[in-house]
């Protein structure tokens, strides 16, 4: 990647996010975690809380469509803490809108 012989940290980001969702799009979801994983790391490293509780939100939806919905549940909680935390209130209603999605629509029970 360009950004990162550069340099430029968040650009990465961005691209490793990009990449994640085209592997998402195609249903290659082990790529598509590698890919937000990276994503997750490289907003941690920069200090972006938003991208972190982005990634963190899109790992959830990935894990759903793999029936991990433990791990779902534990990665929703942890982007709506950031995204509370922030004051970004169309991203919490984001998350909280992925999580009653996995209560109703599965048969996943606490």
């Amino acid at each position: 990647m360009i950004a990162k012989k550069i340099g430029d940290r968040r650009t990465e980001g961005v691209a490793l996010a990009g990449l994640g969702s085209a592997y998402n799009f195609m249903g290659k979801y082990e790529e598509t975690i590698d890919y937000y994983q990276q994503w997750l790391a490289k907003a941690r490293e920069t200090g972006e809380p938003w991208a972190e509780g982005a990634a963190l939100c899109n790992l959830g939806a990935i894990f759903i469509k793999l029936e991990q919905y433990s791990e779902a549940i534990e990665l929703f909680h942890s982007s709506l803490k950031i995204f509370r935390t922030i004051g970004d209130s169309s991203a919490e209603a984001e998350v909280l809108k992925q999580l009653t999605q996995l209560y109703q629509n599965s048969r996943y029970k606490l």
